[in-house]
């Protein structure tokens, strides 16, 4: 086995050891709070703790790969949903703490007008994380889907 492979594996056993138990109890604590009374930021912080979670399942995946020598002995479809389940969180984190900054934003600049203000600023979140993500896809129906959507926030 490599030195770069061993680091990793290292360092993913400790990620795990720490991170799942950890990301347990705060998945169950954010359930917990959705249960009793929710706010918006409470939906944020449990797709946050969903997306780590997600992460920290997969890791012993990839502890095998590192303990493999980084070579990929496993089902080759395992590779594509693995890849898919690292790098989710990355990216999810990312949109979930803009969408926080944007919430943020609406409820202190507009807090009595919200409403319709609010709406549209969603509506143009969501059209543009779906047009950004499926802009070069070449799938007939969700470039419909984003058609429709288009007409129907800047009609």
């Amino acid at each position: 086995m490599s030195e770069d492979s061993t680091a990793f594996l290292i360092i993913y056993i400790i990620t795990f050891l720490i991170g799942f138990p950890n990301a347990v109890l705060a998945l169950c604590s954010c359930i917990r709070k959705i249960h009793r009374k929710p706010i918006p930021i409470d939906i944020f912080m449990l797709n946050l703790t969903v997306s780590d979670f997600v992460f920290l399942t997969f890791l012993p995946v990839k502890m095998k790969e590192a303990a493999d020598n980084m070579i990929w002995n496993m089902p080759y479809i395992l590779c594509h949903i693995n890849l898919f389940m690292f790098f989710l969180p990355f990216y999810s984190s990312g949109l979930f703490l803009t969408a926080i900054s944007a919430e943020r934003y609406v409820c202190v600049a507009f807090p009595v007008k919200e409403g319709s203000l609010c709406c549209n600023l969603k509506n143009c979140g969501v059209w543009s994380g779906y047009r950004s993500t499926f802009k070069n896809n070449s799938i007939p129906l969700i470039r419909s889907i984003l058609l429709i959507i288009e007409r129907n926030i800047f009609w």
